[in-house]
């Protein structure tokens, strides 16, 4: 992501975005997995909406808009012309 923005392929912001995005997620998961060997199940990726706080889950709905528009920003970006 400092190379993206170095480079000026992302913005500073989008770039930061990403990166509080990608720490929000990570977290999430690692507290699911922890309640799932904590309740003696296998630890999986898997997180049920049900299982986590309707703010959360706007809070994460927002993580994955961003990743998506990011996505699509450097798809757009560098397959210009290859298309």
């Amino acid at each position: 992501l400092r190379l993206m923005a170095k480079t000026k392929n992302l913005s500073l912001k989008d770039c930061r975005n990403l990166s509080d995005s990608f720490e929000f997620i990570a977290s999430l998961r690692l507290q699911n997995q922890e309640k799932q060997l904590a309740n003696g199940q296998e630890a999986s990726h898997f997180l049920q909406p049900k299982d986590i706080s309707g703010l959360t889950r706007h809070q994460l709905r927002d993580a994955f808009e961003l990743v998506n528009k990011a996505q699509q920003t450097v798809r757009a970006r560098f397959t210009r012309g290859l298309l």
